[in-house]
């Protein structure tokens, strides 16, 4: 059973959470506190699973309790819950909060969050690589990129030069989707697509998070610079490859821009393990599910995720079908052979759409040759 710790200053809102969540009380073990100082004394007398926190409260805020949590438990997974998303003081949320939640929550929204929070950490189980993934805020972009970014969000530059940017780091585009799904500004609009997120942060929000936010920071050093600039390049390829197989197959938008996040983002399980200080030691598919659960990416793409791990499982017209189809056609990050396309975890459909794809494709490399 998970502990999950809601602080709010206001009791009347703690009542209506126990009344909300009454259904929850046979999963859940639910307490409540009334103050950061309260929580935290909470957590030290009986450790906790996840903490959603009011965010404006008196003598310590929503950002100031998360960032102590984050500092004395990385372990416990933060979540903020307020109605006041506009407020400058939330751009220092971004970094101890792993998502956002606007009130009013739904008690189905909550519920569903929670939940899913709950079983990527019970999937990833407990140990140090939890730990560290936990604490991570954020994946650190190539510096170039990063340098790239911050130029042109002071030069105000056309969304679409920035969106380009964006597209072409994981890192970058992992924290631009983190703001847009996870409702830090406004409500979680579920937005897959790397130009429409720009466009919905727009260039003074970006500007502002790179200014007081960790969440878009450069690699330190340039020892692991070749590794994160052949990850950049494996991620493009695998969009562009997801993009053309949605498009060849004509399956949904959605599903296409579902695919593309999933393509773009497959890897930051590995680069994240390459952070952790005794060297990468864990499953690097594991821990992208968990990381794209905590920070709050749509559930379609996390089961996109979890579905390509799952090497035994068929997939219908969906985006873990076209997933498997982009990253069976395009190279691994270490340069080595593509891994090729496994036909029955292709519904009949995907199949034949795939058999006339990858006619399409050899033709046109033959013809480029």
């Amino acid at each position: 059973m998970i502990r999950v710790l809601f602080v709010d200053d206001e009791p009347m809102l703690l009542q209506g959470l126990r009344r909300m969540l009454r259904s929850k009380r046979g999963d859940w073990d639910m307490a409540f506190a009334e103050s950061g100082e309260d929580a935290l004394a909470a957590i030290a007398a009986s450790p906790v699973d996840i903490v959603v926190s009011d965010f404006r409260m008196p003598r310590m805020d929503g950002g100031e309790l998360l960032g102590e949590v984050r500092r004395r438990h990385p372990d416990i997974a933060r979540l903020v819950m307020s109605g006041f998303a506009e407020d400058e003081g939330i751009l220092r949320t971004i970094d101890p909060a792993h998502q956002f939640l606007s009130k009013p929550c739904p008690a189905e929204r909550l519920i569903d969050v929670v939940s899913r929070v709950a079983a990527a950490r019970d999937a990833l189980g407990p140990g140090e690589v939890r730990r560290f993934m936990t604490g991570l805020s954020s994946l650190p972009a190539a510096r170039a990129a990063h340098e790239s970014l911050a130029a042109q969000c002071a030069a105000m530059a056309p969304v679409s030069t920035v969106a380009e940017t964006l597209a072409g780091d994981v890192a970058l585009a992992a924290g631009a989707w983190r703001l847009t799904n996870s409702g830090f500004f406004g409500p979680s609009a579920g937005i897959p697509d790397i130009v429409r997120a720009a466009e919905a942060l727009g260039l003074e929000t970006l500007d502002a998070v790179l200014a007081e936010s960790t969440i878009f920071h450069p690699l330190a050093g340039d020892g692991d610079a070749a590794h994160w600039d052949a990850a950049n390049r494996a991620a493009v390829a695998r969009t562009a490859v997801t993009r053309q197989f949605a498009r060849h197959a004509g399956l949904a938008p959605q599903v296409a821009d579902d695919a593309a996040c999933a393509a773009m983002i497959l890897d930051i399980g590995a680069l994240a393990l390459a952070l952790m200080p005794n060297g990468p030691d864990g499953n690097a598919a594991a821990v992208t599910v968990y990381l794209a659960t905590l920070w709050g990416f749509r559930a379609p793409i996390v089961n996109a995720l979890s579905r390509f791990a799952d090497t035994g499982s068929e997939t219908g017209p969906d985006a873990a079908a076209v997933l498997h189809v982009a990253a069976g056609l395009t190279p691994n990050v270490d340069g080595s052979a593509a891994a090729g396309i496994d036909p029955s975890r292709l519904a009949a459909g995907l199949a034949d759409a795939f058999e006339t794809f990858r006619r399409a494709t050899d033709a046109q490399i033959r013809m480029a040759g």
